[in-house]
């Protein structure tokens, strides 16, 4: 029988968990750049990604509604990084921003 890898499940594919498996399969990539010794990263959902909460919010980032707030920094964080994902998966074309 071949090597047993470890698996990581993340449970919830909303907003929070499909960010986890990205950033965490993302991170295995590095680490281990051998695809049959890493870790495999699986997320489960009920129905499909963004089925619940995360699917039926707007998707509208404002970067400074949170300004002067105690979330002001996590908000400018996430407007950020919303930008760098966008640009590093060529968003613009493919998503329309």
């Amino acid at each position: 029988m071949g090597s047993q890898r470890e698996t990581i499940v993340i449970i919830g594919a909303g907003v929070v968990g499909v960010s986890i498996a990205y950033f965490t399969t993302k991170r295995l990539v590095s680490e281990h750049p051998d695809p049959e010794s890493r870790p495999r990263v699986i997320l489960l959902e009920q129905c499909e990604p963004g089925c619940s909460a995360s699917g039926k919010s707007g998707g509208f980032l404002a970067r400074q509604w949170s300004d002067s707030t105690d979330t002001e920094q996590l908000a400018r964080f996430s407007y950020d990084l919303h930008a760098k994902l966008a640009e590093e998966h060529d968003g613009a074309s493919r998503w329309g921003y």
